[in-house]
């Protein structure tokens, strides 16, 4: 560090201390580096050479980014738009995230009573230090707070077992709240649907921010919460005795004897058992992510538990860690053991039966005991390949998500399959399916009228293992998501159109020829967000059709396709494979002009990837597709993999 040349950003730093310690580590070398540190602490950022204070929006940047909130941007804005939303714009003092909320606010309220909602944020900014931002923000934020009903307050208070900067994954998140009673079951659906309902209404509010899948465009995977909303959520939720966080990194007092609901973060293993103090009779939920222990916990001895959580934790030195007494958990709903290393669950797991969850990815758990069978209220299976599938899985007739590794080995999977009528997610992997297999496999999924996502996998396949026929099959109108990876089919298959399947948002799919009527199928799907498209390498198609693909942001193929003017106006990231040798042997000239056509034609276009695979020089395409984004006016950024391939295996999808 003394002679390199360097950049380094930290960002927010809380206190001076870790400021000076920091500090103390970097060399003041001659090579005139930089620092930059974000902090919301004032003291720190006047220890810094130079300080730049953020400014709030002026009056014209907070209006607008009010109405592009509420109404799509400013050429949208109705005529008949109160004048008190001046006046309301004026308390949120130019602070975005108060923006923001506020927007949301209003969305939710018919335009006569937004008066009362002036009435009822009672500071009128004028910000200053840190203090009034917070203040004023505050004011905006307990407005949204308490516009809310009783059990959305309660999914945010429960927020605050998360530590800060951490990602919130959806899929746990919402099964947590079902076994915290926080979700009303309602006839017709189910605690998954009613859970994502209430993800989306966080959301809407802005109370938390969406967490995209980075290979998956549109596709939420879970939220984060900003520092703002966080220290309210912790602040109301300590208040009610609604969370306790034990966090090994802070001196804190010793747990109050009545906590409901433990978080343990940050505790490494001479710390001792965290549940020491607590009164059994009042524990309703453990939960401790990344942790490190030196002894077992003591858990069998709070029988009101309905949450257990031990999540990517490390026990006794990387030992197993032992669920002796489970059984005794009678109330449990939820056992998550997401990478911690667990060896085996005792045969008293199936004495739990109100349990809805169970996590076993990560662990060691070989197979599930034959008990488990009698957990029928069981709604949520998560296991990979490490955990061998069960012959008896359609006793489980409540399942609701059902994600497992490989299936093949299970004699009956596939047609205990066809009992499980309550799936909304099925993810399962095989290594490869016989005719007789492929047969029962789609046989089975005729049953699961429910359905809402559908991930197949095959490890292997080849052309003599046959395809999956689908024949008359019906999908449920509500299928979101169809993942059917490395399963090729002879051609698309026919019942993937907006008709039939009208809200399918991501689809993968692997087809051996590409037709005409296929792309303009796809492209009438109304909602699609999310393409993989694997074809044979030899063909270079064209998209046509004015306004084809209306939604579409991502688009995955195996081969290089060209675009018609007003297709795929909204996507963003394009990734696509080019094989040189396979597209002279078909008569395709892959030129520069081609190149062009392939991008100028994309107006929302953000980001190429490019796979060549090529016997040659690879160095005129890779010039041609820079020249191609460098002319693209909104200059996408360009990443671009070489693959040497010989040409046996050029062909292969």
């Amino acid at each position: 560090m003394m002679i390199n040349r360097y950049l380094i950003v930290i960002d927010d730093i809380w206190n001076e201390y870790s400021w000076k310690e920091i500090n103390h580590a970097l060399m003041n070398g001659k090579a005139e580096s930089r620092v930059i540190t974000t902090t919301r602490n004032h003291a720190v950022a006047n220890m810094a050479d130079d300080v730049y204070r953020l400014k709030p929006l002026s009056h014209l940047h907070s209006k607008e980014l009010l109405n592009r909130r509420l109404f799509d941007g400013k050429d949208n804005v109705p005529s008949d738009v109160p004048e008190v939303s001046e006046k309301i714009l004026s308390k949120c003092g130019g602070i975005p995230l108060a923006i923001i909320e506020m927007a949301s606010f209003l969305y939710m309220k018919p335009r006569v009573h937004w008066s009362k909602v002036y009435d009822n944020v009672g500071y009128e900014s004028d910000v200053g230090g840190n203090a009034d931002v917070w203040k004023a923000t505050r004011e905006v934020l307990s407005s949204s707070y308490y516009d809310m009903p009783d059990f959305l307050r309660a999914c945010l208070w429960h927020l605050h077992i998360f530590p800060e900067d951490c990602l919130i994954k959806k899929e746990t998140l919402i099964w947590k709240w079902a076994a915290e009673g926080l979700i009303d079951e309602e006839p017709g659906k189910g605690l998954s649907e009613l859970g994502e309902l209430c993800f989306q209404e966080l959301i809407n509010r802005n109370l938390v921010m969406s967490v995209e899948d980075d290979s998956h465009c549109g596709k939420v995977i879970g939220c984060r919460v900003h520092y703002l909303v966080l220290d309210m959520i912790c602040s109301l939720s300590t208040q009610e005795n609604f969370v306790t966080v034990l966090d090994g990194s802070k001196q804190q007092p010793p747990v109050a004897s009545k906590t409901r609901r433990l978080a343990v973060q940050k505790r490494v293993a001479k710390q001792g058992d965290p549940l020491t103090n607590i009164r059994p009779e009042n524990l309703r939920s453990f939960n401790t992510m990344g942790c490190h222990f030196s002894t077992d916990l003591s858990l069998s001895s709070f029988e009101r538990l309905r949450v257990v959580a031990i999540e990517e934790c490390t026990f006794n030195e990387g030992g197993s860690y032992n669920l002796k007494y489970l059984g005794r958990l009678l109330q449990l709903r939820y056992l998550g053991l997401y990478n911690t290393r667990i060896d085996e669950l005792p045969q008293d797991i199936g004495d739990l039966r109100f349990l809805q969850t169970l996590d076993l990815r990560g662990t060691r758990v070989k197979e599930l005991p034959g008990r488990v069978a009698r957990l029928r209220q069981l709604k949520c299976l998560r296991a990979d390949e490490g955990t061998a599938v069960p012959d008896w899985m359609g006793n489980l007739t409540s399942l609701e998500e059902l994600l497992l590794g490989e299936v093949s080995k299970s004699v009956n999977f596939v047609n205990e399959l066809s009992k499980l009528t309550e799936l909304r997610k099925l993810e399962i992997r095989t290594e490869k399916l016989d005719k007789n297999q492929s047969k029962a496999l789609v046989q089975s999924m005729r049953n699961l009228e429910k359905i809402q996502v559908l991930r197949l996998t095959m490890r292997y396949w080849w052309p003599s293992l046959g395809e999956l026929n689908w024949g008359d099959f019906d999908p449920p109108r509500q299928l979101r998501e169809l993942h059917l990876m490395s399963i090729a089919s002879s051609q698309l298959p026919a019942w993937i159109n907006a008709y039939r399947v009208p809200v399918l948002s991501h689809l993968y799919v692997n087809v051996m020829a590409v037709k005409d009527q296929d792309l303009e199928n796809l492209g009438r799907l109304p909602e699609l967000i999310s393409l993989e498209l694997l074809t044979p390498s030899n063909i270079s198609p064209t998209i046509k059709g004015d306004r084809a693909f209306p939604k579409l942001r991502c688009f995955h193929t195996s081969t290089s396709f060209s675009f018609s003017e007003g297709t795929m106006r909204s996507l963003e990231l394009f990734h696509f494979k080019v094989d040189i040798s396979a597209l002279k042997d078909a008569n395709v000239n892959f030129h520069e002009g081609f190149v062009a056509s392939t991008m100028k034609n994309l107006p929302s276009l953000q980001k190429v990837e490019a796979e060549i695979s090529f016997t040659g020089d690879i160095k005129a395409i890779h010039e041609a597709l820079k020249r191609a984004v460098d002319e693209h006016p909104n200059s996408p950024s360009l990443h671009v993999k070489t693959n040497q391939v010989a040409t046996a295996q050029k062909r292969l999808l």
